[in-house]
């Protein structure tokens, strides 16, 4: 399938099988590929075996499609800006997702502010299963005291795709809040990240903003 110099501009107007033939060759592997995968959005965690098996997508078909998709994933996946305001749970959801919704390990992540609600830096602070003993406030807090943050905002994905916290994601949330207490950064939030969706300790009330009105939402009073 070929499209002509007038219409290749009007690649949003394909549907899902006519882009796929155009970049894997023909109609048929397209076709197979979606029988395999008919939501375009599988194919982020799909791993080179799982694309070795479809009828026709031959290793170097195969590596084409590979590579648009993390072409795809590179393209949203730009890093937060460094000074980026913050001003709920939704803004670094949407930020973050990208990033981390299609892993297939847990990675945790530590976002610095400064007390005008802007992005200091982020950080990875463990990879793999988390835990109490892994995600330690040592390793959560020490980059916020030599940054000089006010707060901190912590996050990491659930590779199951389901952002439901378990009992140690609780457990980690409240220790990191204590510590943040102790130390006079505040704790904003622990964001889990699903597949489509994610959880909020602080729109859940977890987090408890300081302010005199005791509104239950880490973010309060940290709006420009």
């Amino acid at each position: 399938m070929r499209l002509g110099a007038s219409e290749r501009g009007t690649f949003e107007a394909l549907g899902d099988e006519a882009l796929l033939a155009l970049l894997l060759g023909g109609l048929a592997v397209a076709r197979e590929v979606l029988a395999r995968f008919p939501d375009l959005v599988r194919l982020r965690r799909a791993t080179p075996e799982d694309l070795s098996g479809i009828p026709g997508l031959d290793p170097r078909r195969a590596s084409a499609l590979g590579a648009a998709v993390e072409i795809g994933r590179r393209i949203v996946s730009t890093p937060w800006p460094q000074g980026e305001r913050l001003c709920s749970s939704g803004e670094v959801y949407r930020a973050l997702a990208p990033r981390l919704r299609d892993l297939r390990r847990e990675v945790f992540l530590v976002i610095l502010w400064d007390g005008r609600n802007r992005k200091i830096e982020e950080l990875r602070v463990s990879e793999g299963s988390l835990s109490a003993s892994i995600v330690h406030p040592r390793e959560v807090f020490l980059p916020a005291v030599r940054a000089s943050a006010a707060a901190i905002l912590v996050a990491h994905n659930h590779p199951s795709g389901d952002p439901q916290p378990s009992r140690e994601d609780r457990a980690v949330t409240l220790r990191l809040a204590e510590a943040g207490e102790l130390l006079g950064i505040r704790l904003l939030d622990h964001l889990i990240v699903g597949e489509t969706s994610y959880w909020s300790f602080a729109d859940e009330g977890t987090l408890r903003s300081p302010d005199p009105s005791g509104a239950a939402n880490g973010y309060s009073g940290f709006r420009p």
